[in-house]
């Protein structure tokens, strides 16, 4: 398979003193990677970032990303993941539209294995973006294990409001967090307008 394919896909990838090792059937997709790891770091990406606009500026702008594997597919998938942030690993995460979106945006996630697969989700947690939406929710340096799979869950999530589910966090949680009401899977046969509407509300906004 082909990487880097795609209108502005990579162009300008860990350019401008930035880093990116290997790039391996990844990063498909209309401005797919384009500014990934500019004057940012990110290790290897690896069977990841596939749809337009997935990890368009993932680690950029001093950002820090470990190896992508087996993530961030999907329409704008990881988009901001990392940028001015840090994570440690993204490994079988982050699938489906808007996924992981701006997450550890200015801030920090100890990695996300297994998780944030569904329609945007994990899309803000542990950022720290200035943006008056977004402001200090906080890290998350435990990371995010096998949770957060259920559409928009763990949008605006830190180290101590995430679910009982995410195993590494229990020991730092006194009680259990008010989660928001789960969408099943029938959600995902909305309609795309739906989603669209859904997530304009929850990080699109400027």
């Amino acid at each position: 398979h082909d990487s880097c394919s795609g209108s502005a896909a990579c162009q300008y990838a860990g350019r401008y003193g930035g880093s990116i090792g290997e790039i391996v059937d990844s990063c498909n997709g209309t401005s797919a990677c384009a500014e990934a790891g500019a004057t940012g770091f990110i290790k290897d990406i690896m069977n990841s970032c596939q749809g337009d606009f997935a990890c368009t500026t993932a680690g950029s702008s001093g950002g820090n990303i470990g190896t992508i594997r087996d993530s961030c597919i999907g329409t704008e998938a990881c988009y901001y993941a990392g940028h001015l942030g840090e994570v440690d690993e993204f490994t079988g995460s982050c699938k489906g539209e808007g996924a992981c979106y701006r997450l550890a945006d200015e801030g920090l996630v100890g990695g996300v294995r297994g998780g944030c697969n569904a329609y945007g989700a994990c899309t803000n947690a542990g950022s720290l973006s200035g943006r008056a939406a977004y402001i200090a929710i906080g890290n998350i340096t435990s990371g995010i294990d096998s949770c957060c799979n259920d559409a928009v869950e763990c949008q605006f999530t830190n180290e101590t409001s995430l679910p009982d589910e995410c195993p590494r966090a229990s020991a730092t949680k006194s009680g259990k967090g008010g989660k928001s009401s789960k969408v099943g899977k029938s959600s995902k046969a909305s309609s795309v307008a739906a989603i669209v509407q859904e997530m304009s509300m929850s990080y699109l906004l400027v």
